[in-house]
């Protein structure tokens, strides 16, 4: 007597190649790794273009507020300030300190000379130093860079 083998399909055995073929290979992993890594430089350098350009005008702005201060303060005492801290005591800056520039330093002020009116509030930039371009540019309320 023969013995017959009973095939039910194929099926379950093109299944079970086609799974075990399904997962990805190193290769397709550091492509797709690569290609993210791409994507994701080129997004950053924008990012952090639009954050400088951000902490510049929120030190043109502030500059702006602290000069509406300092003339706030000279209409009602009818002389100018000192120091900036002078605007903190006398409730003409809503804070408990004198606001910092986006970069960590203080803000700089200086009082008119005897006679005159030009007294003069600004931030040296992200470097701390006279002059600069971009981030480094000094930001005195009315030019350049806060005129644009």
């Amino acid at each position: 007597m023969k013995t017959r083998r009973i095939r039910i399909s194929r099926r379950p055995r093109l299944l079970g190649r086609y799974f075990r073929r399904a997962g990805l290979t190193l290769v397709e992993i550091m492509v797709v790794i690569v290609i993210i890594g791409i994507v994701t430089s080129a997004v950053g350098f924008g990012v952090f273009k639009y954050l400088s350009e951000a902490r510049t005008k929120t030190a043109c702005q502030e500059t702006t507020s602290i000069k509406g201060a300092i003339t706030s303060y000279y209409a009602t005492k009818n002389k100018y300030p000192q120091s900036l801290q002078e605007l903190v005591t006398e409730k003409f800056i809503s804070k408990d300190s004198v606001p910092k520039d986006p970069w960590g330093k203080e803000y700089n002020y200086l009082p008119p000379a005897p006679g005159t009116d030009d007294f003069q509030v600004f931030s040296l930039g992200r470097d701390g130093t006279p002059g600069g371009e971009g981030e480094s540019a000094d930001t005195y309320p009315g030019k350049p860079p806060c005129d644009q």
